[in-house]
């Protein structure tokens, strides 16, 4: 797993290449400059100290690990567990300290990314990208309900995917 500063094979001209996580960065989008090292808990840890509820939502831009032919075929086997034990984000928030507090809805539908437009087939480009889980919604909550450390305050009624919709970026 990469390290502050780093970035995986899937940043930057690397497509969807398989590869390891790596830190994602804007400054890479916009030259690929990379700032001065900092603690990597600063931003994640000033915002969890300051507030009671912290959520992130948007294109977060983790991916599956594995190439298009192994994950197409995972997927029209329904072997969802071998997606999720190889998906990016999933894993930093088991095991990176800058995503541990943080808690996500489960994964209960297909990957949202990427499909031709106005359809539900995958990338059929020349790139054909892997199918992944991009956009998606964190949250962390300091309040407990009951004092149970296990059970966030936050209680989530809904989370899929928006199939009506049929633009994709």
């Amino acid at each position: 797993v990469g390290g502050r500063g780093e970035r995986s094979s899937n940043e930057k001209g690397g497509g969807d290449r398989e590869g390891g996580v790596g830190g994602r960065m804007s400054s890479d989008a916009a030259g690929g400059s990379r700032p001065a090292p900092r603690p990597r808990q600063t931003l994640a840890t000033s915002l969890e100290d300051r507030f009671d509820f912290v959520f992130w939502a948007g294109d977060l831009n983790y991916r599956v690990n594995g190439t298009r032919q192994v994950v197409d075929g995972l997927l029209r086997r329904g072997e969802h567990g071998v997606l999720m034990d190889n998906e990016q984000l999933t894993y930093l928030m088991k095991y990176d300290p800058a995503f541990g507090r943080y808690r996500e809805g489960p994964l209960n539908f297909r990957p949202t990314y990427k499909f031709d437009e106005k359809s539900d087939t995958y990338d059929t480009s020349k790139k054909r990208r892997i199918p992944s889980w991009t956009d998606r919604i964190l949250y962390s909550s300091k309040k407990k309900n009951n004092g149970d450390e296990n059970e966030d305050e936050v209680m989530l009624l809904s989370y899929d995917s928006a199939r009506d919709v049929r633009t994709s970026d």
